[in-house]
């Protein structure tokens, strides 16, 4: 087997007698395909693919020059699709054309290759435990169900469904509501290479959605219409992959939400986040909280696979100098029953948007909002984030996108504030919000802070220092007896809320560790930030 491609690159290494350095990914996604390929995963692997991505290589040459030998290491891009790892080196044997001082074919090293049936096991062991985890969480199905038709990291597993009552659910997922109440019993196949090795069964029960009349969101026609009891809200800070930025889902019995949705290069991160989530291609809810590329950017890339919105908001003023934000609109308008800019929902109902008797959305005027047709230009779109509070019995969580010091003064100060269990720091958890005279008057028992860690180090250098979470900010969250927690050393942070009690957070692990005086710093998924490597380095 010979791979080619390299030549341009590491021939002009050798000319310039460099016998190590990097290797940008993008400008050799070759090497990618290989790498995935040889493990046996035939994934789109340009979608785990950034623009920083780098690997880096060693030569080692015989002594006569003749025969050489490259490690290349390729860590950082195999652990976003594979986790666990902590080094992975691919090492490949070249032959200098005599005189030229060029390379010439390059052999894999057979012994190189993985032990196959060992990799299919874990294959078969990670599809069943992937496909419990969706399916597992259905007890009732309301509409049609988007069945997941491979696994994300490979094309090698696949699934085949059928259900005991075909004429309600079909094997495409085509959903015909039924005239009461029916169980029905959902089989699936699973499948490595075509070849079923499992199959499970899930026992659902299928409904038809009353039709109700009204204005969506009022008392009287609230946003949930589901079967399913609504006894715990669950909140995810979706962990952010290549840069900071906002991605928060809500799940609550059948209802789904999503505020914010990342970069564009984390755009696959959430999208994949949401299908695994809205197994019916539903949002019950999506807030756009305001106009730039950390909160909005990756938002085109989830509503692609999202059939319907129930209710849309969002900042409601143009920004002609980013495009994304009039595709976003487009897109939520076109998939909402309702849409509303937040100065509109903000005088209707009194701000308040119903999910149902005992929970729901009051939306908080901080007297920085634009109203719609009006262009930014060159305003503070930070100012003018979306900012509410959630209720869900005697539980209270605050949103709030990029708000400064200037909106919370001003909500403050108007009273419209209360005590809240979680709170979501503003702008990443900079120094421009989270204002002491807003953290006294609401007094979150929780603080979530969303970023990514920027540069995560390697064997040679620590993770980077950087702005976000800013050190004086942290200072206000602990004056107030705050436990702070960050995805960039969680992972995805879910924070579980019975409506009583103390809130439940866990992280879902990071999909890479990041480097602290050369070691790969992992298991910190449960550790308040306090309590982390990075934060005692840097804060």
């Amino acid at each position: 087997m010979v791979f080619t491609g390299l030549e341009g690159i590491f021939n002009d290494a050798i000319s310039r007698e460099i016998d190590y350095g990097t290797i940008g990914i993008i400008n050799n996604k070759m090497l990618v395909q290989h790498l995935y390929y040889d493990l046996g995963y035939l994934i789109d692997y340009n979608t785990f693919l950034s623009e920083g991505d780098e690997v880096s290589y060693q030569f080692y040459f015989d002594d006569d020059g003749s025969l050489i030998s490259l490690d290349v290491d390729c860590s950082g891009i195999l652990k976003k699709c594979f986790p666990s790892i902590t080094k992975a080196t691919k090492t490949y044997t070249f032959q200098m054309n005599i005189g030229e001082g060029k390379l010439k074919d390059f052999p894999f090293i057979e012994d190189d290759k993985p032990d196959k049936e060992k990799l299919d096991q874990e294959l078969r062991e990670y599809s069943l435990a992937y496909i419990d985890g969706i399916y597992s969480k259905m007890h009732y199905i309301g509409n049609s169900v988007k069945f997941i038709s491979r696994a994300p990291k490979t094309g090698r597993l696949t699934y085949v469904y059928s259900s005991s009552r075909p004429d309600i659910l079909s094997s495409e997922g085509i959903f015909v509501a039924p005239q009461q109440d029916t169980n029905i019993t959902l089989n699936i196949s699973l499948r490595l290479d075509d070849e079923e090795f499992a199959s499970k069964s899930y026992d659902l029960i299928a409904y038809k959605k009353e039709v109700r009349s009204g204005e969506l969101g009022s008392k009287q026609n609230p946003l949930y219409n589901g079967k399913a009891p609504l006894d715990e809200v669950n909140i995810y800070f979706i962990e952010m992959h290549e840069q900071y930025g906002d991605a928060i889902y809500i799940q609550a019995g059948e209802f789904d939400m999503l505020i914010d949705a990342g970069q564009n290069s984390d755009g696959y991160y959430v999208s994949q986040f949401v299908k695994e989530h809205a197994l019916d291609s539903t949002l019950e809810m999506v807030v756009a909280t305001h106009a730039h590329g950390d909160h909005i950017g990756g938002m085109a890339s989830v509503l692609s696979n999202i059939n319907q919105i129930g209710y849309a908001l969002d900042y409601g003023y143009d920004r002609a100098s980013y495009y994304t934000s009039s595709v976003v609109r487009d897109m939520m308008k076109e998939k909402a029953t309702s849409y509303y800019a937040v100065t509109d929902a903000l005088k209707n109902n009194n701000g308040v948007i119903w999910i149902a008797d005992d929970f729901y959305i009051t939306i908080l005027n901080t007297y920085q909002y634009i109203e719609p047709g009006k262009d930014i230009g060159d305003g503070d779109d930070n100012e003018a984030s979306v900012t509410f509070i959630m209720t869900f019995k005697n539980h209270s969580y605050y949103f709030s996108g990029d708000l400064d010091s200037g909106g919370e003064n001003n909500m403050v100060s108007s009273g419209q504030l209360k005590n809240v269990d979680l709170m979501k720091a503003s702008h990443h958890a900079s120094y421009k919000g989270n204002s002491s005279n807003l953290l006294r008057t609401i007094r979150p028992e929780v603080v979530v802070v969303s970023t990514a860690l920027e540069s995560r180090g390697n064997e040679q250098s620590n993770a980077n220092n950087q702005w976000h979470p800013n050190a004086g900010a942290l200072g206000r969250f602990y004056d107030v007896n705050a436990k702070v927690y960050c995805n960039f050393t969680m992972g995805t942070v879910h924070v579980t809320s019975k409506g009583s009690g103390s809130l439940e957070v866990e992280g879902l692990g990071v999909s890479s560790p990041y480097y602290m005086g050369g070691k790969a710093i992992t298991g910190e998924q449960n550790l308040e930030f306090k309590d982390t490597a990075w934060a005692k380095e840097y804060r």
